[in-house]
């Protein structure tokens, strides 16, 4: 722990104390004891990260994932800028003001090459309002991804996506894919975005026996109807 703690205050001095404490306790390699309830001060600090909605802590997560080499680190960093982003998301003035840092996230799609920090990084974005002046090319071009775990990910990253043309991205996704999970994921996010469009597409997946595919087609159309209420 306090050569965790020597690196963090060494390399970010600029960087608040919470996140400093945070980041460390992210990061402490501590692992949870066999047979016992006690959770590891990983967890924990996780747990601190979720609560965290310090607008302020923006530009310096920012900062610390251009410059942090470790990728397990920078996994962090998204972790927490993600969760900011997300509590502060009710608050459509602020999170405008904010929604650079959207496309911060986004932007580093096209950085990252580790499946797993990609997938982490989208995972995140599923959480927020991604607003329709921001360029999404990045998650658009990741939802045929030969990996399923980054492309089950992009699908779901578009949940709360206020571009109206995702619409028809998710609809490709139910005409063509053979894949059975991405046509749930892909009811699923048309269950949050979907309009009478849809449907049509929706319909027939009602009758399938897939069971996930059924459930969430069914589910989608309900949501639709009553999106669509006079």
């Amino acid at each position: 722990m306090v050569d965790y703690l020597l690196y963090f205050f060494k390399s970010f001095c600029d960087m608040d104390k919470t996140l400093i404490d945070i980041l460390s306790r992210m990061q402490d390699p501590t692992e949870q004891k066999p047979n016992t309830r006690k959770q590891t001060p990983s967890w924990y600090a996780h747990r601190d990260a979720e609560k965290l909605d310090n607008v302020n802590f923006i530009s310096q997560l920012e900062d610390y994932i251009l410059n942090e080499k470790n990728k397990n680190h920078r996994r962090d960093g998204y972790f927490i800028l993600g969760k900011i982003l997300l509590n502060i998301s009710s608050k459509r003035k602020l999170l405008i003001k904010h929604k650079n840092s959207i496309q911060f996230l986004i932007n580093q799609l096209e950085i990252e090459t580790d499946k797993y920090i990609l997938s982490s990084i989208l995972d995140r974005l599923s959480d927020i309002p991604i607003l329709s002046d921001l360029n999404i090319k990045p998650i658009i071009s990741n939802l045929t991804n030969k990996l399923w775990l980054i492309r089950h990910s992009a699908i779901c990253s578009l949940t709360k996506s206020e571009h109206n043309f995702v619409e028809d991205e998710i609809i490709k996704i139910i005409k063509n894919s053979t894949d059975n999970n991405d046509i749930t994921y892909a009811n699923s996010v048309l269950n949050h975005i979907g309009t009478i469009k849809s449907m049509e597409y929706l319909e027939p997946l009602t009758k399938s026996r897939i069971r996930d595919i059924k459930i969430s087609a069914s589910f989608a159309i309900e949501s639709i109807k009553k999106r669509n209420m006079p």
